[in-house]
């Protein structure tokens, strides 16, 4: 009998549907409009169209939209997980102005343009929303640009904090562990393409703007941005915050997500995932011994994901936990922290 009821709903919402477009951006997303209820939804690749359930509380359809990228999260989410990072008129950001920090955006009027230091940053479709984030050695000094749809634009200046790093220098070290041998150098070449192409996958979740949780019990055994030194020769700084356990650790999901990105044997970091959040956002996961989720699907916050392991280039089990914007390298430790200090 549901599924009668159910059937005769899309049924009758298809005769209600209207197209607008996000011409900034090539989407276009559609307004269905089931009896008086109105929600947007994204058009990609393949039309999706959700329709409000009436079997549903109207918080439940909302919190089910916001957590599918469809709508964005009012103000008050945003800042019972971040701390108000500056106050304007029309816009205001939340999030720590340092290098390796990740910054919300949420604007009180449509917005039709973004770029921080003349990067682009993708907008949200409801025209309200965006995120960026500073790489390790971001500079002193950084301009985000903005424009509204009305035409009127603005600047804003960010002081961007910086960071003192670990400096490891060990000397003695033979060439094997300090560079891997020619024959792995189109595997590794490959893999890292794989991995860039991951991160540059673009969806409008909106799974970051969630308090997220720690992905796995045990100690801090890495921090980001320390660097190694062997025989004189800087090596690449450490993007990630590794947490130490035994092999088969359960590893869950900080946020809800998708995963674009599932190996189990890359050379450097063993089995590897990569989960979309929205917005640029992804996170990864390395040097796992098991994989429990696969390409393409969706994960909650919370899911066991994965298992602890000392696969790929490591000396010890444990967990490299990484975030992203795009292809730049943040903190998670500075997220972690937003969470716990709201």
């Amino acid at each position: 009998m549901k599924a009668l009821q159910k059937e005769q709903l899309r049924s009758r919402n298809s005769k209600f549907v209207s197209k607008s477009q996000f011409s900034d951006h090539k989407f276009s997303f559609q307004i269905v409009k089931p009896f008086k209820a109105t929600t947007r939804v994204l058009k990609t690749s393949a039309l999706a169209v959700l329709l409000f359930n009436p079997l549903m509380s109207v918080a439940d359809q909302q919190k089910q939209l916001v957590s599918q990228g469809k709508v964005t999260a009012d103000s008050q989410q945003i800042k019972s997980q971040q701390p108000v990072l500056k106050e304007m008129e029309s816009l205001t950001l939340y999030g720590h102005s340092v290098q390796g920090g990740l910054i919300t955006g949420q604007s009180s009027k449509p917005l039709q343009a973004i770029t921080i230091d003349g990067v682009k940053v993708p907008v949200h479709p409801s025209q309200q929303l965006f995120v960026f984030g500073f790489g390790r050695d971001a500079k002193p000094s950084s301009e985000l640009s903005v424009t509204f749809a009305d035409g009127q634009q603005q600047t804003v200046s960010l002081d961007v904090k910086q960071r003192e790093y670990k400096i490891d220098r060990v000397n003695g070290v033979a060439q094997k562990y300090v560079s891997p041998p020619a024959s792995v150098s189109k595997r590794t070449k490959q893999e890292a393409a794989d991995v860039y192409a991951a991160r540059q996958k673009m969806s409008f979740r909106t799974d970051f703007l969630d308090s997220v949780l720690r992905p796995a019990k045990g100690r801090i055994s890495g921090v980001y941005g320390s660097q190694r030194v062997f025989n004189g020769v800087p090596k690449r700084p450490h993007f990630g915050l590794d947490i130490a356990g035994p092999t088969g650790t359960p590893v869950v999901a900080p946020w809800a997500g998708k995963v674009v990105f599932s190996n189990p044997d890359l050379y450097y970091s063993g089995g590897t995932l990569i989960i979309d959040h929205g917005l640029g956002i992804t996170s990864t996961y390395i040097h796992l011994s098991k994989l429990d989720v696969a390409e393409g699907e969706v994960i909650q916050k919370g899911q066991k994901i994965a298992e602890i392991g000392a696969t790929g280039r490591v000396t010890g089990p444990h967990l490299d936990w990484r975030l992203n914007w795009f292809n730049r390298r943040l903190d998670p430790q500075l997220v972690l922290d937003a969470t716990s200090s709201n």
